[in-house]
């Protein structure tokens, strides 16, 4: 055969017996978020975004380091070493991950909002922000030029940032897991394991990084490879390599800043933070709520305001009348029926969060012909979830935008269309 498969959960992982090369895909299915006042997704800005990301982490990570075999069986002798090339494909279903994807407002970067993986969750979170550049500090006072982006999927093997203090590796700047560009071996370990099950009698070592640099070729869709997976024998089937014995026992802490929509402190909110196991808190008069002494081998996790009903209740006061947001910083989540969307949190750093009344809601519709040019200038019926009515007209780029609306779904209606379909 010319191709041993396996599919962990996390990959498919595609050994090529014959070129002596190591394939590992994963499947990204995407969720398109916006940030207001960001304008929605085109479909081209979604490409585009793909495209970005795909070409980021190919560059970090693929064809940078060699595998040596080590066996008596035949591959061994015809392939003492092999290249790795990652790649992501973009999915409609049955993801390896789900990730959503912020659009981010003009004037972000990288860290106004903190992009992060659950790999228990099989869950990513990114924005546009994260396709710029720029010069982070560890906890060691040391810079590079770093993108996100690249450092976010070597979460998906399950390795921890290193650029914290109570990383072993913080000295080891250039690592892709601290603020630098290059892979180490600890990066690769679920790979290793994935391949020491492939074939009999050969086990994978990592060798250290590539000397040439390989062009990206086609894409190989590593779901139609020509065979199945290998047959598990005795030798193939035997545990992986014991993880990294270096793993840290220090303690961190994690903290939210909690305000309303006009940035006024939200006090005696209850709130749960997901960072190992759940720990709660309550928000003092400044807004800030924190968990102290938390043992945990993320830096990342997510907190989640515990009763939607008692913001509700809190904020009543503040809500009887419009205000005009002032949304500088942070994340935005509003009470939608009983429940609040959780927020991504990052050890040792304060998280900002807005809670914004479940009235001020906004919808965007681009409407489009059957030559996929925009519609412009016409009029629309906008029925809202509660039943009362918006009407307006198409802008010049086919656009609808309606503001202050209540929750939940609407429907949209064509007026003159409509009379003409019926003439």
């Amino acid at each position: 055969m010319s191709h041993i498969v396996r599919k962990p959960d996390w990959a498919v992982v595609d050994l090529d017996t014959v070129g002596g090369r190591v394939f590992c895909q994963q499947r990204w299915q995407y969720e398109w978020l916006v940030v207001p006042p960001a304008r929605g997704w085109t479909y081209a800005e979604r490409r585009a975004f793909h495209h970005a990301l795909d070409s980021q982490v190919w560059g970090i990570w693929s064809n940078r380091i060699l595998l040596r075999t080590e066996g008596t069986n035949d591959f061994c002798r015809t392939h003492p070493t092999v290249e790795v090339e990652f790649d992501i494909r973009w999915v409609l279903s049955n993801p390896h991950w789900s990730v959503d994807v912020r659009k981010m407002p003009p004037g972000s970067n990288p860290t106004t909002f903190i992009s992060n993986v659950e790999p228990s969750k099989g869950q990513i979170h990114l924005d546009t922000a994260d396709l710029a550049s720029y010069r982070p500090q560890n906890a060691a006072g040391e810079r590079r030029t770093f993108r996100a982006l690249p450092h976010e999927f070597g979460h998906t093997m399950e390795n921890p940032d290193e650029y914290v203090a109570r990383s072993p590796h913080l000295v080891d700047t250039d690592s892709i897991m601290n603020i630098g560009r290059q892979i180490r071996e600890r990066h690769v370990r679920l790979l290793l394991a994935e391949l020491d099950r492939m074939i009999d009698h050969c086990r994978f070592t990592f060798g250290g990084p590539a000397v040439r640099r390989i062009s990206r070729g086609p894409k190989v869709d590593a779901r139609s490879s020509s065979s199945s997976a290998a047959s598990l024998s005795p030798a193939a089937s035997k545990s992986p390599p014991p993880p990294d014995d270096t793993a840290d026992d220090s303690r961190t802490w994690f903290e939210v800043k909690v305000l309303d929509e006009v940035g006024e402190p939200v006090a005696g909110l209850d709130v749960t933070f997901a960072v190992g196991a759940n720990a709660k808190a309550t928000t003092g008069g400044n807004g800030v709520a924190r968990v102290a002494d938390v043992k945990t081998s993320s830096s990342f996790g997510s907190m989640t305001v515990t009763s939607a009903a008692r913001a509700k209740e809190i904020l009543a006061p503040r809500w009887t009348t419009a205000r005009d947001q002032k949304l500088t910083e942070g994340a935005i989540v509003r009470p939608v029926g009983t429940s609040i969307d959780s927020v991504p949190v990052e050890a040792e750093k304060t998280i900002v969060v807005h809670l914004v009344p479940p009235t001020q809601d906004w919808i965007e519709i681009e409407v489009f012909d059957g030559d996929d040019k925009p519609i412009v200038n016409q009029p629309f019926l906008l029925v809202l979830s509660d039943g009362s009515e918006r009407r307006g007209s198409t802008d010049d780029v086919g656009l609808i935008r309606v503001t202050q609306i209540p929750s939940g779904p609407c429907k949209v209606n064509f007026p003159e269309i409509e009379k003409y379909a019926k003439q």
